[in-house]
């Protein structure tokens, strides 16, 4: 019987490692906001997961620019 179970290749490294980034943080969205996130993931062909870091980089430029004026 032949095993179809895949196992990782050897010297592939998992992608924070790739990516330089080194935590992760789960974040709980609305279904609605999910499907905006999705959508901006499919315009911007990135996954999720990078559409939401960017995202929220945008938006904590937008903060920082805020509070620092105020």
């Amino acid at each position: 019987m032949k095993d179809n179970r895949t196992t990782p290749c050897r010297g592939r490294r998992a992608p924070s490692m790739r990516t330089g980034l080194s935590a992760q943080v789960l974040m709980g969205l609305t279904a609605e906001e999910r499907a905006t996130l999705e959508q901006v993931a499919g315009l911007e062909m990135r996954s999720l997961s990078a559409t939401a870091r960017m995202l929220f980089l945008d938006g904590l430029r937008a903060y920082q620019k805020a509070t620092s004026e105020a």
